[in-house]
């Protein structure tokens, strides 16, 4: 496993040098990765991928991109997802994937409990 981990950090690390991006950090662990398909039952859902603490709340969250954001399970058990925005390219391990329908956003509705701001974001270093 450590050698599978090593290995994807490598690869991570080269995909940034040769595209002059920054790689955030080596990994960055969350407890859940979330893929959750939302909007009304009859017609085409949006989904976003929703990272979460140990205490279930939402770390962070991206717009599903089905060229970027594909789980890959170790050994372990555990999740790796690797996937590139505008700050750099991600490593995030997760010991937990799941996905959820529901109507409504769940990440907008949470917003009343934590707001965007106060959230320990991905690749923040917290």
């Amino acid at each position: 496993m450590v050698l599978c981990l090593a290995l994807c950090c490598l690869l991570s690390a080269l995909r940034c040098s040769a595209a002059g991006k920054r790689l955030i950090e080596p990994f960055e662990y969350v407890a859940e990765i979330e893929c959750n398909s939302f909007g009304p039952f009859d017609q085409e859902p949006r989904i976003a991928v929703l990272f979460r603490d140990r205490d279930k709340s939402i770390i962070d969250w991206r717009w599903y991109d089905p060229k970027q954001h594909r789980p890959h399970r170790l050994p372990s058990g555990d999740y790796l997802l690797i996937f590139e925005d505008a700050t750099g390219i991600h490593v995030v391990k997760a010991g937990c994937l799941y996905s959820t329908r529901t109507e409504d956003d769940v990440e907008l509705f949470e917003r009343t409990w934590l707001p965007q701001e106060k959230r320990r974001k991905l690749g923040s270093g917290r």
